[in-house]
């Protein structure tokens, strides 16, 4: 039964744009601190600490016993679940700031240098990399073998996710800062000036596109056949599937 009763409460040493991700009873997070952290989710109490030097936005994924993340130091790390000893790493061109998907013994990354990454999950060394030619905030969205990214230059690029070989693209000629959502044979994508698109993935075109008033920093959520959305001006808007 949820009561609302306060539990605990846990102090980093800066702010903290990562969004927690959960494991059995460990919860991790990281901080502009520099670290990568996972405490006791009864108790609050720190379980290790994971220090990368540099800050820490990209909320971890657990894949297959590991904790990984990216960092505003290029880098993507796999960390031990239980131990936070780092397994290995991966050195990109700019930051990494978003979450990973994963799938099948690899963890795809879209980085701020403008690539796409496939990495071995066991060993960190990358299957392949494709060049989209301009920086992607969200998170790539996996689905059905197939991977989709957006980029800050307006393109929606939809790669084979074994290959790395590019299936097609569309040019959406908009700022696209949100993690893209997949529902059935639709693809729906936020931008910076509020404009919500639904891309028809079998025609590969944008058939519908509403404005929501203000930013689009987050993506959308879908559940229960409803496509759910927050905007910067605080709302939280509801669209049938």
């Amino acid at each position: 039964r949820v009561t609302g009763e306060f539990h605990w409460e846990y102090q980093t040493k800066s702010k903290i744009n990562s969004s927690p991700a959960l494991s059995g009873n460990l919860v991790f997070f990281g901080s502009y601190d520099g670290s990568m952290y996972a405490l006791d989710i009864k108790n609050g109490r720190l379980v290790w600490r994971f220090k990368v030097g540099a800050p820490v936005m990209s909320t971890p994924i657990v894949f297959d016993n590991k904790v990984i993340f990216g960092a505003n130091d290029n880098k993507v790390y796999a960390l031990d679940v239980d131990t936070g000893i780092e397994l290995w790493r991966y050195k990109t061109t700019g930051w990494v700031r978003n979450a990973a998907a994963a799938s099948d013994g690899f963890i795809y990354v879209a980085g701020e240098d403008g690539y796409v990454y496939c990495l071995d999950v066991n060993t960190g060394k990358a299957s392949w990399s494709h060049l989209v030619g301009s920086k992607m905030l969200g998170s790539p969205a996996l689905h059905q073998g197939i991977l989709y990214v957006a980029t800050c230059g307006g393109m929606v690029y939809v790669l084979d996710a074994k290959k790395g070989e590019k299936l097609w693209s569309i040019n959406i000629n908009d700022k696209l800062v949100t993690s893209p959502a997949i529902a059935g044979n639709y693809l729906y994508i936020g931008a910076d000036d509020g404009n919500l698109f639904v891309v028809n993935l079998k025609k590969g075109l944008v058939e519908a596109k509403y404005h929501l008033g203000s930013r689009l920093l987050a993506g959308a959520t879908v559940m229960h056949r409803k496509l759910i959305i927050p905007t910067s001006g605080g709302d939280l808007i509801s669209f049938s599937e």
